[in-house]
């Protein structure tokens, strides 16, 4: 016999998972441009946005930070800036090479494949050293979707 699941604990349930799927997707990500991007040196995250696509990706990176308390402390006390990007910026973005990290590297841990949808997001590869496990999903994912992962050493 079936029982139905209220309708408030579903919504409280796919709240809860899609937070999570919005922060693990874009965290790594996140990091790894404000650690080595232009913005870093600036003080600010460099935000452009030319396309819808972009202010999609720009509100989810919003999200994603304000989904953990120390980060949604630093948003609310504006210790995290964003910085729009210029027309020199833009026209930088858009050419490879210019500037733009062409790696996602990771030095440890595990190589899942929410970061390889995130490296095929970006248009880049993965470098992993002999201390990263692979994942067999990730392994997958990264051939479907055309992601190069490298291992060093």
């Amino acid at each position: 016999m079936s029982q139905q699941v209220p309708a408030d604990l579903m919504r409280a349930v796919i709240r809860e998972v899609l937070q999570e799927v919005i922060a693990g997707e874009v965290g790594a990500a996140v990091a790894q441009a404000r650690s080595t991007g232009p913005a870093a040196a600036a003080g600010g995250e460099v935000v452009t946005i030319t396309t819808q696509a972009e202010l999609d990706a720009a509100v989810r990176r919003i999200l994603a930070d304000a989904s953990h308390p120390a980060r949604r402390t630093a948003l609310q006390s504006g210790k995290v800036r964003f910085v729009l990007g210029s027309s020199a910026t833009r026209s930088s973005a858009a050419s490879p090479g210019a500037g733009q990290p062409q790696e996602h590297r990771f030095e440890r841990g595990a190589l899942t494949e929410r970061h390889v949808r995130a490296a095929a997001q970006a248009g880049v590869s993965i470098t992993i050293t002999g201390r990263v496990v692979v994942t067999p999903l990730a392994k997958d994912r990264a051939r479907a979707m055309g992601v190069t992962i490298v291992k060093e050493g």
